[in-house]
């Protein structure tokens, strides 16, 4: 098909994708007519492995890089059915198994690349977030110590995820701790900025958290939680413009750091809009302790309806 029309983007894509799979074509792929002389007029000539398991391990990578688990699981499978040895694929295979929610076959998954291959950073680094998934945040740390203290200290992934499990535990102390070091590795970060804001915000650090839902924000516009936990803390803390629809205007460099990130620890205000905040959200406890908070500054606030 690309050979008939050159113009042809999807076969020129597909052949470019299958000559990689396979691994038939040389480094130069951005040069169709080379590639095309050399393989496509060769005819009854090329001939494909069929017992090379480098090549169903590549089909997996693909349909993995295109969010098509399934099919990447199928493959990775035939790959190491190849060759039982196949670290990588088993690494890989444990990934999609997670993206599909399967978290104990991809337990499985990660301990066979564990076995096989234990200097694998990646696959201590995912088995420690299934681990998480599974509510196994103290095995989950075994492996993210092992990840940074003998394997790399400059992992910036497994620093976020260890202070993830940190967090899950109660160790707010030490979960700030490993996202301060994960920034300190990566300083473009944005979950862990963000994670780190939203302990700040539970701490009544609100100008902590006001800082690190910007930066959060500002690196990441898509991110599942910055923009909203942002918005969130403007409007508690009043530190923003009216206009909080607008992020951009929330993100500029001036804003960032700057004098409008202090707020009153004695405002009476900011922990009545906290309290209204956790009770909008169902989290009567906590709506409890910071609406008291603002009755303790100023005993004759509003707080006590809602407190009530």
């Amino acid at each position: 098909a690309a050979k008939l029309d050159l113009q042809h983007s999807s076969a020129f894509n597909n052949f470019v994708i299958t000559c990689s799979i396979i691994g038939i074509c040389d480094k130069a792929t951005k040069d169709i007519n080379h590639v095309m002389r050399n393989i496509c007029e060769k005819n009854g000539d090329f001939k494909i492995n069929p017992y090379n398991p480098e090549i169903p391990y590549r089909a997996g990578l693909y349909y993995y890089g295109n969010k098509d688990y399934n099919r990447a699981i199928e493959n990775l499978f035939v790959s190491i059915k190849l060759d039982p040895k196949f670290s990588e694929a088993y690494n890989y295979l444990g990934a999609a198994y997670a993206e599909t929610k399967k978290y104990d076959k991809a337990e499985e998954s990660f301990n066979e690349t564990i076995n096989l291959d234990q200097k694998n950073i990646a696959a201590y680094t995912n088995r420690a977030i299934v681990f998480g998934k599974l509510g196994k945040h103290d095995k989950a740390i075994e492996d993210l110590n092992k990840a940074i203290d003998d394997l790399d200290l400059r992992n910036a992934n497994a620093y976020y995820n260890r202070g993830v499990s940190y967090r899950e535990l109660g160790n707010n102390e030490k979960a700030i701790a490993d996202f301060a070091n994960a920034i300190g590795v990566d300083f473009k970060h944005a979950d862990a900025y963000n994670d780190r804001g939203a302990i700040y915000f539970e701490q009544d650090n609100f100008a902590g958290a006001l800082e690190d839902f910007s930066v959060a924000a500002k690196l990441d516009p898509q991110h599942p939680h910055a923009s909203k936990n942002l918005k969130t803390i403007c409007i508690i803390t009043r530190s923003c413009d009216n206009d909080t629809k607008d992020i951009n205007s929330l993100l500029s460099d001036d804003y960032i750091g700057g004098e409008d990130l202090k707020t009153k620890p004695d405002d009476a205000g900011i922990f009545f809009r906290v309290g209204m905040y956790y009770y909008e959200n169902k989290n009567y406890k906590k709506a409890i302790e910071n609406l008291l908070k603002s009755i303790d500054i100023n005993p004759t606030f509003e707080a006590y309806n809602p407190l009530g």
